[in-house]
C-alpha cells in the first residue's frame, strides 16, 4: 500500500511554494512552518498506513493465456480487519501485455471479501509475468 491520495495532492502543492520561497525572502519564514506541517502529516499518514491492515489478495487467472485475445482476471480480496478499508486497485503486469478496466475503485467492508474483475491481454507469445497487486488507500 502506498501514501493516501490527500498527502500526495498536498505535496504536490508544496513544492511550488518552496520554489516562490527561493525567489523571496520573505516567504522563508511561512514555508518552514508549511514543511512542518507537511511533516507531520506524513507521519500520521505513516501511522494511518501502519495501523491499517493490509487485506489479503488471491489472483485468479487461466495458466496459459491466449495471444491477442482478452482473457479475464479475477482478484478476490480477503479483509479480516474490523475496518472498512477504500483504495484503488492496480495490477502490475509485464511489459508485453495490455489491460482493460483497471484501475478500479474498491470498498473492503470490515470482515469481508470482494472481488475485481479485469481483463488482459497477452500481446505475444511466451512467458508472462504478472507482477504485484498495488492498492492506493483513499
Amino acid at each position: 500500500m502506498t501514501a493516501s491520495k490527500k498527502l500526495l495532492i498536498f505535496a504536490a502543492l508544496f513544492l511550488p511554494l518552496a520554489l516562490v520561497a527561493d525567489l523571496y525572502d520573505t516567504i522563508t519564514t511561512g514555508l518552514y512552518l508549511v514543511a512542518a506541517l507537511f511533516l507531520i502529516l506524513v507521519l500520521l499518514d505513516a501511522v494511518r498506513l501502519w495501523l491499517t491492515p493490509s487485506p489479503q489478495v488471491e489472483r485468479e487467472i487461466e495458466k496459459n493465456l491466449a495471444v491477442q485475445t482478452w482473457n479475464p482476471v479475477n482478484l478476490k480480496f480477503v479483509n479480516e480487519s474490523t475496518h472498512q478499508i477504500k483504495m484503488m486497485v492496480f495490477d502490475i503486469h509485464g511489459e508485453h501485455t495490455q489491460s482493460q478496466h483497471l484501475p478500479q475503485s474498491l470498498n473492503l467492508s470490515a470482515n469481508s471479501q470482494a472481488n475485481v474483475r479485469y481483463q488482459i491481454k497477452a500481446t505475444r507469445r511466451g512467458n508472462t509475468v504478472l507482477k504485484s497487486v498495488d492498492c492506493l488507500l483513499e
